[in-house]
């Protein structure tokens, strides 16, 4: 597995972890917040997942609708953004 995958990997699971989490807090639930919360989750530092913002928004709300058919990350290119946060 190259390194973006491995990234993308863990992104995925992280998000998987919190789903019920995510769910039960929507109300108040921001985007940035979630950002956040997965930083502390996989011990990355304050704002390294920004660069994926878009990418963890599509992972959010498929967790949150629960709309599991198509993996919102198979929708996103191999790009260096990725490999910033490994």
């Amino acid at each position: 597995m190259d390194d973006v995958e491995a990234v993308k990997e863990r992104l995925t699971q992280a998000v998987a972890k919190r789903k019920d989490y995510f769910r039960v807090g929507k109300e108040s639930l921001t985007l940035k917040k979630a950002r956040s919360i997965l930083e502390d989750d996989l011990g990355l530092k304050t704002g390294a997942l920004d660069v994926l913002k878009s990418d963890i928004k599509a992972l959010v709300i498929c967790a949150l609708e629960g709309d599991e058919t198509e993996h919102p990350l198979n929708k996103v290119g191999m790009h260096t953004k990725w490999l910033s946060i490994s």
